[in-house]
């Protein structure tokens, strides 16, 4: 036992060693400089967040972002960036949110580069983020992947477009460009295979993605995948109101038809107020089909319905959607909402110039050929409309202040808040120790 004594204790001690070895926060050298991450709670990946691919010019936030130029100082990757400005009830937005969240296994090498994920946000390009709450890494990095989230300008900062070289419109597409270029150039720095490079996204994300591979401005990837989302839906690029600025700023008290003006005020103003004017009035910003101006990058200049859609060589692509996924829009609506509901309707008038007479006609062969003459009633969302014999139970939806649940079983019950106990206890637990938790943000602290 004396002899084996020193060994037992050298061996603890190298293994105990090589432990703390492991878990020095990951240095990487990029092109742009060092950047110091993270390493996850079980140790199996690290954590680069709210790493910065490009700044807002804030004498024109509604125009081209500029690249972020080097890091003097080694860039501590530790926290993630604030939200683009949204309609939201987060406090924690700022025009400073053009970055990228990396996530990269602990077996990713110069000599092991792994395969890497470029995930785009959806959210109708007006809401949304790439952060880790909603887009985290835990599932692809199993399978030795590197996820890269992407933060883009969304709504009036992203997306108005003008008749102005300035403004030119698809701010928010040309923000994700910027972040391909980034990852392209530096992706391989972090273990990454340039030569691996993969774009997906969901909805508006969607969209994005097959609006990069059909603009064909730069290929900076090698396969995409489309999550219920296609650009080559007629409402994806929309008409823009090219007066929006004077319409904005009107509402926030500034008065003017010099749109140079206009945006020189609104460049001012609380991103804040400037959503939640160009909200109120009604004004829609997504893609659009740019104005060409000399020494002006464009993204997409020609509307799919006027032009060939260009073709596409040696990119895989894979896409793919859910039976019925729009009708979470509706999933609350009740019998009054239904009874009003003209989809139909509401569809082929935004798609289509039809006169009032066509429209109608139009409708009437769309109907029949889905639904005859069936009316749409409520519970095409609600599963109990009302009780009956077979179903003697209204299973009610899920409410801020309600966590209603049906037991499926011989005999339905309707329930609140499943595991009631167990809850109770780690709400009270996560409230006693809320600022022990790990990567705790005290900034995030008036987001709810």
């Amino acid at each position: 036992m004396a002899v084996t004594f020193p060994i037992v204790i050298l061996t603890l001690t190298l293994i105990n060693n090589i432990d703390a070895i492991s878990r020095i926060d990951p240095l990487v050298e990029t092109k742009v400089g060092l950047i110091k991450g993270l390493r996850s709670d079980n140790n199996d990946f690290s954590l680069f967040l709210g790493v910065p691919y490009a700044k807002v010019n804030r004498s024109n936030p509604f125009g081209v972002s500029i690249p972020y130029p080097s890091f003097l100082d080694t860039f501590e990757a530790f926290q993630e960036s604030p939200r683009c400005p949204q309609a939201s009830t987060s406090s924690n937005q700022s025009l400073d949110c053009l970055s990228l969240n990396i996530y990269v296994p602990t077996n990713a090498t110069s000599q092991n580069k792994l395969p890497v994920m470029v995930w785009i946000h959806g959210g109708a390009f007006s809401s949304g983020s790439g952060s880790r709450d909603s887009a985290g890494p835990e599932f692809l990095i199993r399978y030795d992947v590197i996820l890269v989230t992407v933060y883009y300008r969304l709504g009036p900062y992203g997306f108005m477009c003008l008749d102005h070289p300035e403004v030119a419109g698809n701010q928010g597409l040309k923000d994700q460009l910027m972040a391909l270029r980034w990852i392209n150039e530096n992706i391989e720095a972090f273990g990454g295979d340039a030569n691996k490079i993969t774009i997906f996204g969901e909805s508006a994300g969607g969209h994005s993605v097959e609006l990069h591979l059909l603009s064909q401005a730069e290929i900076l990837y090698n396969r995409v995948i489309l999550q219920s989302g296609s650009a080559e839906a007629r409402t994806v690029l929309i008409e823009p109101d090219k007066s929006a600025p004077l319409k904005i700023a009107d509402r926030l008290g500034h008065t003017t038809d010099n749109i140079e003006e206009a945006l020189t005020f609104l460049s001012s103003a609380s991103t804040e107020s400037v959503i939640t004017a160009a909200s109120s009035l009604g004004i829609e910003f997504k893609p659009c089909a740019e104005n060409p101006f000399e020494q002006v990058d464009s993204f997409i200049t020609k509307r799919w319905a006027n032009a060939k859609i260009p073709k596409v060589a040696n990119i895989p692509v894979l896409i793919g959607f859910n039976d019925h996924e729009l009708m979470i829009t509706h999933v609350l609506g009740d019998a009054q909402h239904f009874a009003s509901l003209d989809i139909f309707t509401t569809y082929l008038n935004k798609t289509f110039n039809f006169d009032s007479d066509t429209l109608e006609e139009m409708t009437q062969y769309v109907r029949q050929f889905y639904i005859g003459d069936d009316p749409i009633t409520e519970e095409k969302s609600d599963p109990t409309p009302e009780t009956t014999e077979l179903l003697p139970i209204k299973w009610d939806p899920i409410t801020k202040d309600s966590y209603n649940y049906l037991k499926i079983d011989s005999v339905l019950t309707l329930g609140n808040r499943p595991y009631k106990e167990r809850m109770t206890l780690w709400d009270l637990f996560y409230k006693l120790n809320e600022k022990k938790q790990k990567y705790y943000d005290e900034s995030n602290e008036d987001s709810f």
